[in-house]
């Protein structure tokens, strides 16, 4: 599952779907979105800490903010098939560093 499933914040990968805000708006979308910026801190593992500083509302149709981290954790699913494209952009996710540092 976890090998054929897509992998977000990519745009592109050979033999694996990719799902990106870029795809579709033509050549010059691809500078104008945001990177992914994840952080591992003395105490915790922050994913898309960009969406935690802006907080914005749960996109229509979208699935509900850190329902499945696996989308944020690994940037595809990992164990549930969606069965579509998930809403993941405006998610964030924060854990305790596994065994400290």
């Amino acid at each position: 599952m976890a090998t054929t499933s897509p992998l977000y914040w990519a745009s592109w990968r050979r033999y694996r779907p990719a799902v990106d805000l870029s795809h579709g708006w033509g050549s010059n979308s691809r500078w104008r979105t945001s990177f992914r910026r994840d952080y591992r801190l003395t105490d915790r593992l922050a994913y898309n800490v960009d969406a935690a500083l802006d907080p914005q509302q749960e996109h229509p149709g979208g699935m509900p903010f850190n329902r499945d981290v696996d989308l944020l954790r690994y940037r595809c699913a990992t164990l549930i098939d969606h069965d579509e494209e998930q809403w993941v952009w405006e998610n964030h996710h924060a854990e305790p560093v596994p065994g400290g540092w």
